[in-house]
């Protein structure tokens, strides 16, 4: 009973919520299989790297 709360205590360090099925998967001695936030947090950080987009509308015949 106590390796499983450590278990569980260091999967929630790693993802801070899990699911039921995540739990159960833990206490059996399984690996979740899902990005930890740190790396999600990695991937999406690129996507707000550039916020600034500029768009030119030009009209037929004028440059």
């Amino acid at each position: 009973l106590q390796r499983e709360h450590q278990l569980l205590a260091e999967a929630l360090l790693e993802y801070e919520t899990l699911s039921a099925e995540e739990v159960k998967q833990v206490i059996a001695g399984k690996k979740i299989k899902r990005p930890n936030p740190a790396e999600v947090r990695r991937s999406t950080d690129s996507l707000h790297h550039n916020p600034l987009v500029r768009i030119h509308i030009f009209e037929e015949g004028r440059k």
